[in-house]
């Protein structure tokens, strides 16, 4: 069935990708430029316009992105910052955020340590009326609190950072971002950004070592470094979870296209478990504590649909006289996830883990999946 699904989504997948592209040859650009879907607004009307460096050489000088009317080809504004290209090495252009009317876009580049432009426009009868740069405008004022509240130390970290050029304005590095920002892909998928309104909540965060990053994400990737150790391949283990979403340093250790998120297989949970219930796991006596963490009761009834012992694997059980389980869950508003040690009452002892994705909502997948196994496992002698 796989297969079948994939020939079928596919066409309209592209289709929607590239619909923008196809319009390109009506909006008369200089040659190399194009309109990225993720910038367009959703009623068609608006778009970005940014250099093609993905298929053309890069030339000698980048033109500003622009606002182009979609209809008429006529540039709308300039959009005054640092010039973005479809690919950039250390920075990307995020979806294009409009206001459900089209008046007001907030576009952003973001770059290594903080955006590289950051700026809110008003659209007024086809024309761009007013910008605001948010980005420097935010950094100043950042700057001067702190040079009020601190100025001994502001003047030392300015000293030593003298010389870091002007993405780091009196040698701080300054990240601003926009409530509402998004983790996405490039800017050639067909990704929109949230919608904006007045007025915005901005977050800044300083820091006068920005370097200071490479240490600290060496660091967090101890644990990687000891389950590679072990021989575990193809997870990731060094991000914290957030009950919102990650912000200053946490944000910028994700990566710009969340490519270092936290990342686990079905396989390497299974093992790991394994390894706990037999003891292998440190030693065995911490293998033992752990698994007394792990214990599930599963008897009776729960009102919290997060009950480890009613809500995941749990459930399978009920009514199996004799079963044991050790269980950790694991969810979030996409994802929903059970690793299950159980023990039946003919002697059978496995090990079963069941991830799903965009099913957060769907108790019964997981207990689904665990009936049809601990069937299984209950007719072998």
């Amino acid at each position: 069935m796989k297969p079948k699904l994939l020939a079928c989504f596919a066409p309209a997948l592209l289709a929607a990708t590239f619909l923008i592209a196809a319009d390109q040859s009506q909006l008369k650009l200089p040659d190399g430029y194009v309109i990225p879907p993720s910038s367009v607004l959703p009623n068609r009307e608006y778009g970005v316009s940014a250099f093609d460096n993905t298929v053309n050489p890069i030339p000698d000088e980048i033109n500003e992105n622009k606002i182009v009317d979609l209809h008429t080809g006529e540039i709308v504004g300039i959009i005054n910052g640092s010039s973005a290209m479809i690919h950039m090495n250390n920075e990307e252009i995020l979806p294009a955020r409009w206001s459900p009317d089209g008046s007001l876009l907030l576009w952003e580049v973001v770059g290594k340590w903080s955006p590289s432009t950051l700026t809110l426009l008003r659209i007024e009868n086809g024309k761009v009326k007013w910008a605001l740069d948010v980005l420097r405008t935010v950094q100043q004022a950042i700057l001067v609190r702190t040079r009020k509240v601190a100025p001994q130390k502001y003047a030392v970290a300015k000293k030593e950072n003298k010389g870091n050029g002007t993405a780091f304005p009196d040698g701080f590095t300054v990240n601003v971002r926009v409530e509402g920002d998004q983790e996405r892909g490039g800017a050639t998928e067909n990704v929109e950004g949230r919608p904006i309104s007045l007025p915005l909540k901005v977050h800044a965060e300083l820091t006068s070592n920005p370097k200071e990053m490479e240490d600290w994400q060496n660091q967090r990737n101890a644990v990687n470094r000891y389950y590679s150790s072990l021989g575990f391949t193809n997870i990731n283990v060094n991000q914290k979870t957030f009950c919102e979403d990650a912000y200053g340093r946490e944000k910028v250790s994700r990566g710009p296209n969340g490519e270092n998120r936290n990342k686990l297989t079905t396989d390497a949970t299974a093992r790991l478990l394994s390894e706990i219930v037999t003891g292998r796991a440190v030693n065995a006596t911490r293998s033992a504590q752990m698994m007394e963490l792990l214990k599930r009761d599963f008897s009776g009834t729960s009102t919290d649909n997060d009950d480890q012992g009613h809500g995941f694997t749990g459930i399978a059980l009920q009514g199996v006289s004799g079963a044991k389980l050790w269980s950790k869950a694991g969810w979030t508003s996409t994802t929903r996830h059970d690793a299950a040690y159980i023990e039946l009452p003919n002697g059978a002892k496995f090990v079963l883990v069941t991830f799903t994705v965009d099913h957060a909502n769907e108790r019964e997948i997981i207990p689904t999946v665990a009936r049809v196994v601990i069937d299984g496992m209950a007719t072998i002698k």
